[in-house]
């Protein structure tokens, strides 16, 4: 194939435009502009994150106890990955400060020092549930150097028994040089149990020098090139590496994109991308890029490419062109769908006259909204709820919702724990993506987990992956284990899924294990990403 290249057409006479839908607002068009220049999007510089990770009796080292005090003891817990600060001794003529763990921000503290103005602090830490016995109970964050600085109060009301997290939004605190972690006060039953420091994050501000007037939202769509096209008609198309090439089949045949939601489309400007064969362009075949609402009122817009225009390009040769822009009815924020309707537009092309035969191969679609006008945030992702939605597959395969997630105790290898969705999107090259952890049962079962997704009807398209139980042993009972399962392979665009008399469109994404399970398995998260360019539609 030539190397194709970006070609600025012009046309020599205007034309008239034939649409081919029975409600066309056809324009003529002279000429095919290259695509509007995109100026680089502002990034403001990523902050600067200092991690106190407690993996080591090292790190632990690095931190001592305020004062001298002698009544709590620092040391390392292997297990846990943590700082325990445990008190052998309550002394109540004790000044608090002697119970603060605390850490030099700066390597030599008497000639330097550090600005935490602004610093987000966030504390991981494990507390004991008989501290919180006492109501009056609490701890602090501490900042000291040339000034000193606090959180306030963490009490026991702002605690639970097990995990917490402690987050500061610093305020004034230049010139720093120490930060600490106190017990304020001493409990009222006088418990020796440690409390656990897993983790320390500061994150600090930086300036950002973007401009105010950066747009507040996206202004392009993105058609994805690998998934969710069709045609109507009798053609053929195929997605390749050079982009979706089609092989219309009568004229009037239309390749589009469908856009679910209502939005806001109206002024804004269709860009295709593409090349043809030469049995294309000797067909004599014009082109239309198209625009229409797929319900209501079905408004229409389209332009003309004439096939003189196409041949003046040689075969394989990249034509840009835009068509735009849309009409007022195109805002479909002012037209809401029936009660059988579902909103959205459909973008694409449709060939006009000619001989037929030949290929047309679209490498870019996008569409540029109106100025002043954005995309609505859309969804790429699905999160599946842990506390509705779950099932089981299989005989004696149980679960439960749980704190963690969801409990689930297969019976056998093969059985299965799925969540449904129901409707239809395009999943392909989406990629799921699950969090778990095993009990120690599981683990000496040695059985190995597969996440699953499976098309619930007409194809019953299947993916799996596999996560060996050895994996699984090596991260240990209790560790949370994180598993990307994919790309989906194209069978997975539900939109190119033929419907199913008997079942209504839907799919599973889940586990099931593989040899003979024992214990139990916690499902802690499990979201499926879409592919780039495709959105969850609403």
């Amino acid at each position: 194939m030539l190397q194709k290249l970006l070609i600025a057409l012009f046309a020599v006479s205007l034309l008239s435009a034939c649409s081919g839908s029975s409600s066309s607002s056809s324009e003529t068009v002279r000429d095919l502009p290259p695509p509007p220049a995109v100026e680089d999007e502002c990034v403001p510089p990523a902050p600067e994150v200092v991690n106190y990770n407690f993996d080591s009796q090292e790190a632990v080292d690095e931190w001592f106890m305020n004062g001298d005090g002698q009544n709590v003891v620092l040391d390392y817990v292997d297990a846990e990955g943590a700082m325990s600060m445990t008190p052998i001794h309550w002394d109540t003529a004790e000044e608090n400060w002697r119970r603060q763990a605390r850490v030099a921000l700066v390597e030599d503290p008497e000639e330097e020092s550090v600005d935490m103005s602004g610093v987000t602090v966030r504390v991981d830490l494990y507390v004991p549930g008989e501290y919180l016995e006492d109501d009056g109970w609490g701890m602090q964050l501490i900042i000291q150097g040339e000034g000193y600085a606090d959180n306030g109060w963490t009490g026991s009301a702002d605690l639970e028994a097990g995990d917490n997290t402690i987050t500061w939004n610093v305020g004034a605190a230049a010139g720093a040089t120490h930060f600490g972690i106190q017990i304020s006060n001493i409990p009222s039953n006088q418990t020796m149990e440690p409390i656990l420091v897993k983790r320390v994050r500061m994150t600090f501000p930086v300036e950002d020098d973007c401009p105010d007037d950066e747009p507040q939202g996206e202004t392009r769509f993105r058609a994805a090139m690998e998934s969710g096209w069709r045609i109507e008609g009798d053609g053929e198309f195929e997605y390749t590496e050079d982009g979706v090439l089609w092989s219309p089949a009568a004229a009037g045949e239309q390749l589009v994109y469908d856009v679910e939601g209502q939005i806001n489309w109206a002024g804004a400007t269709l860009t295709v991308s593409f090349f043809v064969d030469q049995d294309f362009i000797d067909s004599g075949a014009a082109l239309q890029p198209i625009a229409q609402q797929t319900y209501g009122s079905w408004a229409w817009h389209d332009c003309w490419i004439d096939s003189s225009d196409i041949s003046a390009v040689e075969a394989g040769e990249t034509i840009v062109f835009e068509c735009g822009p849309l009409p007022g009815g195109f805002d479909l924020t002012e037209h809401a769908p029936g009660d059988e309707e579902a909103a959205g537009v459909k973008f694409g092309m449709q060939p006009n006259g000619g001989s037929g035969g030949g290929t047309v191969t679209v490498t870019r679609m996008v569409v540029d909204l109106a100025d002043g006008v954005y995309l609505p945030e859309l969804p790429t992702s699905i999160t599946a709820s842990l506390e509705e939605g779950w099932r089981t597959e299989g005989e004696g395969n149980a679960f439960e919702y749980v704190d963690d997630g969801i409990l689930w105790t297969p019976a056998a290898g093969g059985q299965q724990m799925v969540y449904d969705v129901e409707g239809v999107q395009n999943y392909a090259g989406a990629t799921l993506s699950i969090r778990f952890f095993v009990d120690q049962a599981f683990v000496d079962s040695g059985a190995a987990l597969q996440p699953i997704a499976q098309l619930t009807y007409s194809s019953w398209a299947w993916h799996d992956c596999w996560i060996d139980g050895s994996a699984i042993a090596d991260a240990g009972a209790g560790e949370v284990i994180s598993f990307d399962c994919g790309p989906l392979p194209s069978g997975f665009d539900m939109n190119a899924v033929d419907p199913d008399e008997d079942h209504a469109p839907g799919i599973k994404f889940g586990m099931q294990p593989n040899g003979a399970p024992e214990g139990t398995v916690t499902i802690t998260r499990l979201r499926v990403n879409m592919a780039d360019g495709v959105y969850v539609q609403r």
